[in-house]
């Protein structure tokens, strides 16, 4: 049996867990056509399953005999690239250009009658005949665009989605993205209508979905594990799915069938685990950080209690609380820290601290 676990990012892996709920809700309504449903937005940190989320949605939807589902990527022009996609899919299943009489383009204001015999229309006018040509046929349409930013592009394409709305085609709009990049599209100016989408936020896995899991998978493996064991592996976890699912591997790589996954094993790859996700995640979200960002976590690092007082962090700042409350929302919309307790925030990430520490005397010590 091959390795069940898979580290890398935007790749599906076989084993998701604790998602099963969120997503069939989100697919019975998207299927249903519900209002609260057309436009989506899921969003998590780096790792959190987002592309697997969007995925399994498309793969559910596609199996649908009456849904067409297209995935996007971020370009210069992605109502050009729906055109494109859309056209050729549309003459795929459906057959040539059918004309359309009395074809409503709301996006250019007036009314239009296309056959295949006139000059090649532009790309809004093409997405319309083929929407109009599905929804003849009762079929829907998803669009997913995963990785969005606050780009011209999206904000574009997020905007003409709505003009399609409004015109009464059965289109859904699936969207993913870091928490930052979907809150600074959202806040845009122009973008206040996707206020009202539905958004669907990937939080932390439970403690009991993850063990569930381990005992599952290590226990068809062959493994032998116990409870004592399967605690520890959970509490390092600490509900990330990529840790979730770079313990399991690191841990499956290293037993074979009729193996022990007992608490030596751990410590034998607990170096492992932590140098993997300050490379290939902490690093780069410390990165992306404020200054102020990063100092309000570094305070966070010195304290070894687990729940860090804001008001110590305020102090350390030398900041008053309104300025201070300004990061701290940005640091839990990045879901890079919580808040268990009124008054009190602490690291939601499994060895982040353990991070900052060392990145605070990498720092001190470069040449």
């Amino acid at each position: 049996m091959n390795n069940p676990f898979d580290i890398t990012f935007g790749r599906v892996p076989e084993i998701y867990i604790d998602r099963e709920e969120i997503l069939a809700t989100t697919v019975r309504s998207i299927k249903n056509h519900s209002p609260l449903c057309q436009t989506n937005m899921i969003y998590g940190m780096r790792g959190s399953g987002k592309t697997t989320f969007m995925t399994d949605l498309t793969n559910i939807l596609s199996q649908e005999k009456n849904w067409i589902c297209i995935n996007l990527s971020d370009s210069e022009n992605l109502i050009q690239d729906l055109s494109d996609y859309l056209d050729y899919i549309v003459h795929s299943r459906l057959g040539g250009r059918k004309k359309i009489e009395g074809l409503g383009i709301g996006a250019l204001g007036f009314s239009a009658s296309v056959s295949a015999r006139e000059a090649e229309p532009s790309a809004k006018v093409k997405i319309e005949m083929n929407l109009a040509r599905l929804k003849q046929k009762g079929i829907s349409l998803l669009v997913t665009l995963d990785e969005v930013t606050n780009s011209r592009s999206t904000r574009e394409f997020a905007s003409y989605d709505q003009v399609l709305i409004r015109s009464g085609y059965q289109i859904t709009l699936l969207l993913a993205g870091l928490p930052e990049n979907v809150s600074d599209l959202i806040n845009h100016e122009v973008m206040t209508f996707l206020l009202r989408a539905n958004r669907i936020s990937l939080s932390r896995l439970g403690d009991y979905a993850v063990m569930n899991s381990y005992r599952h998978i290590f226990t068809d493996g062959g493994r032998k594990l116990d409870e004592d064991t399967l605690l520890h592996m959970t509490a390092l976890v600490h509900g990330y799915a990529y840790a979730f699912q770079l313990l399991g591997h690191l841990l499956w790589e290293n037993s074979s069938k009729g193996d022990p996954i007992n608490l030596d094993l751990l410590e034998t790859i607990g170096r492992d685990f932590r140098d993997l996700l300050y490379q290939n995640v902490y690093f780069i979200l410390y990165r992306r950080l404020t200054e102020v960002e990063q100092s309000y976590l570094r305070i966070m690092s010195d304290e070894k209690d687990r729940l860090v007082p804001s008001a110590y962090i305020n102090k350390k700042l030398g900041k008053g609380s309104s300025y201070c409350n300004v990061y701290r929302s940005r640091l839990l919309e990045r879901q890079i820290i919580e808040a268990p307790r009124f008054g009190y925030v602490s690291f939601s990430l499994p060895f982040f601290r353990d991070f900052l520490l060392t990145q605070k005397k990498l720092e001190e010590l470069s040449y």
